[in-house]
């Protein structure tokens, strides 16, 4: 008796390939956004725990950090400076456009704040 064949059909192969390819592209069209997003955060925490309370001085400092990390989705005028009591909070909200292809993209809206930091 025969043993059935098993394994994958030309079809299946194709079809298989077809959708990891499109997962790869989605992946490297989101993952530079999503890093800047990292850089933001990073750079909004850091600048939470140096102490600043003038918003100049935090201002400043963001624009340094802004340089270092290449920041470019931020400006230094983008950030809400706000008191919590005695605290200062630094918050930033932005949308970034990713264009796929032809005339699709995906909008992410972007929200860091230093009062959910842990």
């Amino acid at each position: 008796m025969r043993n059935a064949q098993r394994g994958l059909s030309l079809w299946a192969l194709i079809g298989i390939s077809f959708i990891l390819i499109l997962v790869a592209l989605l992946g490297m069209k989101l993952v530079p956004p999503l890093l800047q997003y990292q850089a933001v955060r990073g750079a909004i925490y850091s600048i939470s725990t140096e102490g600043l309370t003038a918003p100049g001085e935090i201002r400043g400092a963001f624009q340094k950090h802004s340089a270092i990390d290449d920041i470019d989705v931020v400006q230094p005028a983008d950030l809400d400076i706000t008191k919590d009591g005695s605290r200062t909070v630094i918050s930033a909200k932005w949308r970034t456009e990713v264009p796929l292809f032809l005339n699709a993209g995906i909008y992410i809206n972007f929200s860091v704040s230093s009062s959910t930091q842990n």
